[in-house]
């Protein structure tokens, strides 16, 4: 049988892969051998290029460049309305590529560089 067959864990329970999951979690802890956080991905360049609604991409561009911007910051930089900049935002934010943070008139948004909650 071979480490890298796939199969190799088949004859085991639920509970018993779960327990030996919950050991080796536990031993690395212990060790403190968990693994430091690493920098978040850059965001894939390419999506961008691929947006249709220009408004859009120019936001979704300066957002990769700038990082953390409010909306009246976006207008005043890409010589936009206040209006346009939300609703480009809004159609990031529903498509998952762009977040809020914050909820005044305080708020700036950002690309999504992690994507494990989808």
């Amino acid at each position: 049988m071979s480490m890298l067959d796939p199969k190799r864990f088949d004859h085991l329970s639920e509970a018993e892969v779960l327990r030996r999951i919950g050991d080796l979690l536990a031993q690395m802890l212990r060790h403190d051998r968990v693994p430091p956080a690493g920098p978040q991905l850059p965001a894939d360049p390419d999506w961008v290029s691929l947006i249709p609604d220009p408004i859009e991409r120019r936001v979704a561009e300066y957002l990769e460049r700038s990082g953390g911007v409010s909306a009246g910051q976006l207008a005043g930089e890409l010589g936009l309305s206040v209006e346009q900049v939300r609703v480009a935002l809004g159609r990031l934010r529903a498509k998952g590529r762009c977040e809020q943070i914050g909820r005044t008139c305080g708020a700036r948004y950002q690309l999504r560089r992690d994507y494990s909650e989808n």
